[in-house]
């Protein structure tokens, strides 16, 4: 089962958030990088969506412009994660 790279990303937000570990969006399009990187190694993929390559590192556009309103500053948000 695969899902959206935004979905991870909240799930990674809301950890996040909830341990009082501060992360920036560039900080976000890493850990989605190195969380598909694990999935690809074993044959899988853990969402569809693709990276593109930017001066600063891959990232998966959708994401980083749902966060890009925060700068470099930290992202604090809760979502209510099923």
């Amino acid at each position: 089962m695969t899902y959206q790279a935004t979905d991870i990303a909240k799930y990674i937000i809301n950890k996040c958030t909830i341990e009082k570990h501060a992360i920036s969006n560039l900080q976000l399009q890493e850990i989605l990088y190195y969380i598909q990187k694990k999935f690809l190694e074993i044959g899988l993929k853990a969402f569809e969506d693709d990276f593109e390559a930017w001066p600063s590192g891959p990232v998966i556009p959708e994401v980083y412009y749902i966060y890009c309103g925060f700068g470099a500053l930290d992202i604090r948000m809760k979502y209510d994660i099923h």
